[in-house]
């Protein structure tokens, strides 16, 4: 199975830097998956979900508890008819349902897709996570690795 995974967020913001630590850690990894990290979420991205089997999202969440993660199946939150507007004012500039639905309207797949967020706090200039979050990384990880292998 061919699995994309995408981290994103900012790694001079603390713990939006988070998606991207867990990404670049499954990147060393022994993996066959593409492992991407980027600070927004883009339309163009629709064309590595086309090539995908399944696609794992990886994020940080100002409202989950500090430290509490969540996985969320984007395949049962689907909405398949018109995707949602990206926004041009936040630091994400499409939801990755946003991404799986434009994927769904332009090339009719729908690989099954999951994203997982931890709650964070400090998300002001700092190229350090929370210690809180710092300890999901690992975890997370090797939650995403189980899922895939």
């Amino acid at each position: 199975m061919a699995w994309l995974i995408v981290g994103f967020g900012s790694d001079i913001c603390g713990d939006d830097k988070f998606g991207i630590a867990v990404a670049e850690s499954i990147a060393k990894s022994d993996t066959t998956a593409m492992v991407i990290t980027t600070n927004t979420l883009v339309p163009e991205l629709v064309e590595k979900i086309r090539v995908a089997d399944g696609v794992i999202f990886v994020d940080a969440s100002l409202t989950l508890p500090l430290g509490q993660v969540q996985c969320i199946d984007l395949q049962n939150q689907r909405d398949n008819q018109e995707p949602d507007a990206c926004s041009v004012g936040s630091s994400h500039d499409c939801h990755p349902k946003t991404l799986l639905q434009l994927n769904y309207i332009l090339n009719g797949t729908q690989p099954p897709s999951w994203l997982y967020i931890v709650g964070g706090a400090e998300f002001s200039y700092s190229e350090q996570m929370s210690k809180s979050v710092e300890a999901c990384v690992e975890i997370v990880k090797e939650e995403i690795m189980a899922r895939i292998s």
